[in-house]
């Protein structure tokens, strides 16, 4: 199956301002971290020990909130933080205009996107799902996931389409990351609260509901190339579960590097963007 993904006219525009952009980029990984209230209990080199998913973005609700109220806050919680990156790299994106010359300098810096993982705490407790099958075990691995598209948000066509991908992409990623954490399924939800500048290039997978969250733009499913590598990193996510790794260089940096490997199983010819 020749999966669609980026072309080569897509990621040549994409270089566009391309010099500002990788000067952005050490000032990018300085807001890039969701922010939380959770941190390093040992700060030793090579043997860091955190107290908590450094790399989630945390969600704070009240005891008995509801499906419809957690969504809510998640979504009000990822636009503040898409909010704050971007106000972040503005200010490096003006301090490094006045010293040109910068080829591309007046480019200007693409919407701060978040594509990564959030958990929900209620009452100082991380929420996670309950594990399908029995207990919680203490050993992970071995999992497995079926996807799901909630109703009432997609479309037939759109259904179709995911559905079909998501049934070439599950195998591919399994063959690049082995079983699942645990095993759960999976809600891929059609969420009209993810900011309009990420429509296609973001969203976020919800490890205490085991959600989803995508909205892709008017263009799809016609155009499905970067709705389709996002999802594809969404579901690498998605294979930690709630147990993601601690930092957000780990976590994140295993993501992009095993949906890059899922996409060359999936079409050995597709040009990927390279990290």
């Amino acid at each position: 199956m020749a999966v669609p993904v980026p072309r080569r006219g897509d990621l040549r525009a994409a270089r566009a301002g391309a010099f500002v952009g990788m000067a952005l980029l050490a000032a990018a990984q300085a807001v890039a971290a969701p922010r939380n209230d959770y941190g390093n209990v040992v700060n030793v080199k090579f043997a860091t020990k955190a107290n908590g998913p450094v790399s989630a973005l945390v969600v704070d609700v009240p005891a008995g909130a509801g499906t419809a109220e957690v969504r809510a806050a998640v979504a009000a919680r990822v636009r503040a933080e898409c909010a704050a990156r971007e106000s972040a790299l503005d200010v490096q994106a003006e301090m490094l205009r006045q010293f040109p010359p910068y080829p591309g300098g007046e480019a200007p810096v693409p919407p701060a996107a978040f594509d990564g993982v959030v958990m929900v705490r209620s009452q100082g407790a991380l929420v996670t799902p309950p594990p399908a099958g029995g207990p919680r075990i203490a050993a992970l691995g071995g999992g497995e996931l079926a996807f799901t598209l909630e109703g009432g948000g997609w479309n037939t066509t759109e259904k179709q389409k995911l559905a079909t991908f998501i049934g070439y992409a599950y195998p591919a990623v399994r063959a690049v990351y082995g079983a699942p954490a645990l095993s759960a399924t999976v809600k891929i939800v059609r969420d009209t609260g993810v900011p309009a500048a990420q429509r296609n290039g973001g969203g976020y997978f919800n490890a205490s509901l085991n959600e989803i969250h995508l909205y892709p733009s008017g263009g799809f499913p016609q155009d499905a190339e970067e709705v389709n590598l996002n999802l594809l990193h969404l579901m690498v996510h998605a294979f930690h579960g709630s147990a993601p790794l601690r930092y957000d260089a780990w976590e994140e940096g295993f993501a992009r590097a095993a949906t890059l490997a899922a996409l060359e199983v999936l079409d050995p010819a597709a040009e990927a963007p390279k990290p």
